[in-house]
């Protein structure tokens, strides 16, 4: 479950309020809806599914958790550190202030049973990269962004990290 997952990193974060599961307690902000990079609309991060906590330094942070046993294979072939995933987490680095928009401020982690975690977008990630392992996060992408839709997002975590530039904001 959700507060599962959170429960189990909530030992490595700092937080100044923990809002568990329930709506509208102020960890993200309240009914602001999110934007894909694309400037689409995309979620209303203030809701009752995902736990949510704010950290010491500001940053709002969810979780989900996938199915309860780890056994999500998200990877892109046998052996994958992404074969068996718990959850993922995102982070609103700079929490309540906007732009409030996947690949800007807002960045996705996977959890896995080994304890890693991973970018969305890494190489592995076979939902929110190219089969040529270049992660979805491009405004322009009509190949599809990460969410169901082009130019998402998601991936941008893993593009960040892999060329440590946001660039792609250019």
């Amino acid at each position: 479950g959700h507060q599962q997952v959170w429960d189990a990193l909530k030992p490595y974060f700092k937080t100044v309020k923990d809002c568990g599961t329930a709506a509208g307690q102020g960890c993200f902000a309240l009914g602001v809806m999110y934007k894909l990079l694309n400037g689409k609309d995309y979620s209303v991060y203030d809701n009752g599914n995902s736990a949510k906590s704010v950290l010491l330094d500001g940053a709002a942070i969810y979780t989900n958790g996938f199915n309860g046993n780890c056994a999500r294979d998200i990877g892109r072939g046998n052996n994958s550190v992404l074969e068996n995933s718990c959850g993922h987490f995102g982070i609103d680095i700079n929490g309540q202030k906007g732009p409030n928009q996947l690949g800007r401020d807002f960045f996705h982690w996977y959890i896995t049973k080994s304890g890693q975690v991973v970018p969305c977008g890494g190489l592995d990630d076979h939902f929110y990269t190219a089969a040529d392992g270049t992660p979805h996060c491009d405004p322009g992408d009509t190949a599809g962004g990460g969410t169901g839709d082009p130019g998402g997002g998601i991936g941008c975590a893993g593009y960040v990290m892999m060329n440590n530039s946001a660039d792609y904001l250019d």
